[in-house]
């Protein structure tokens, strides 16, 4: 009899103690689901996420030469969904619509155009996963010629403000992560990330960070602003700029990207470029991309293209997101960053 009142108690108590973890606040009401406990630690410079260069490329009609241009990519959302692409890479031509296309002549191509149209397509997979970590993208003015190209014009001021309008008409206040966010009240750019470091994942959850992917042109989209006040994008800035947050290493040195990532700033590298590294299966400068700590690695194959070659490159877990192996704490696990039942909610962390 003592023995079975023993058991009673202990069911008892523990039926207590499964009541009050379930409704800490309000009795009666469970805890709502939160697939991302460690939100309110990990932030947005602790992933590492694959991005997908010249994310619009459709491969160019017979007879172009050059393997450099020998690669196609499917729809974005197809990207996003499917080969767990986490950033994009846009590049636009100055024209009334903003044309996507690599080369207006030899390689016009693409799986979305104008501007407008690609962000819309990102804006609705993203309506529909808000649980994803951000989602880079990186826009690239592209410089026409003066001689054969006579309907697409010089980069200026105006057409820098006419290209954030368009960004900002298709992704509102919700869906950004712009340089305003991140600087807060710091004096620049440079010393926020720094000093008080990127966003928490619960912030930025289900939005977009917006690049002006264009070295040669940034200090005049820049303009008059020391650290891109009211502009909706970052530039691939020089460390010791105000500007400095995000920096761009296509040579995927080891220790410098470390260095650089430990100082807090997000980086870009590429894991392969013109059809090296798919021709010769050759996967070690994708190794050295991953394993510098590089938040976004770019390649033009997240999938195997078997009629050159076996050559893929993934992430160490092959997850969309991982745990960047630099700049993460150490109990960070991939599926803290993204996860497949969290895509589906934007739950902050409590």
């Amino acid at each position: 009899m003592r023995r079975s009142r023993g058991r009673l108690s202990a069911l008892l108590v523990l039926a207590l103690v499964l009541v009050a973890c379930s409704t800490p606040n309000e009795p009666g009401k469970r805890r709502p689901f939160n697939p991302y406990p460690f939100d309110h630690v990990l932030r947005l410079n602790h992933v590492q996420v694959l991005g997908t260069h010249n994310s619009y490329h459709r491969r160019p009609s017979a007879g172009v030469p050059g393997s450099w241009s020998n690669y196609e990519h499917p729809a974005l959302p197809v990207q996003l969904s499917e080969q767990g692409v986490r950033s994009v890479e846009i590049d636009v031509s100055n024209t009334d619509g903003f044309t996507v296309e690599h080369d207006p002549f030899f390689d016009d191509r693409s799986n979305c155009s104008p501007l407008s149209s690609c962000l819309e397509r990102l804006k609705r997979w993203s309506d529909e996963h808000p649980g994803h970590i951000p989602v880079f993208v990186l826009l690239e003015p592209k410089d026409p010629s003066p001689v054969f190209d006579p309907v697409r014009d010089d980069w200026d001021a105006r057409a820098f403000a006419k290209l954030d309008r368009t960004v900002r008409s298709v992704l509102g206040p919700d869906d950004l992560v712009t340089p305003d966010d991140v600087r807060g009240d710091a004096p620049t750019l440079r010393k926020a990330v720094l000093e008080h470091g990127w966003p928490k994942l619960e912030d930025v959850r289900g939005k977009f960070v917006v690049v002006f992917h264009r070295v040669a042109l940034r200090r005049e989209y820049i303009g008059d602003t020391r650290s891109l006040e009211g502009r909706p994008m970052f530039v691939p800035a020089y460390e010791y700029a105000p500007s400095a947050a995000f920096i761009e290493h296509d040579q995927p040195n080891r220790g410098e990207i470390r260095r650089l990532v430990r100082k807090g700033f997000i980086v870009r590298t590429r894991a392969d470029a013109d059809g090296v590294e798919v021709q010769a299966d050759d996967r070690s400068r994708s190794l050295a991309a991953i394993e510098s700590g590089a938040q976004i690695i770019s390649t033009d194959y997240p999938v195997p293209d078997l009629t050159i070659s076996e050559y893929v490159v993934r992430l160490q877990n092959e997850r969309s997101a991982a745990c960047n192996p630099v700049a993460a704490p150490r109990r960070c696990a991939a599926s803290h960053i993204e996860n497949a039942p969290g895509l589906r909610h934007r739950v902050k962390s409590s």
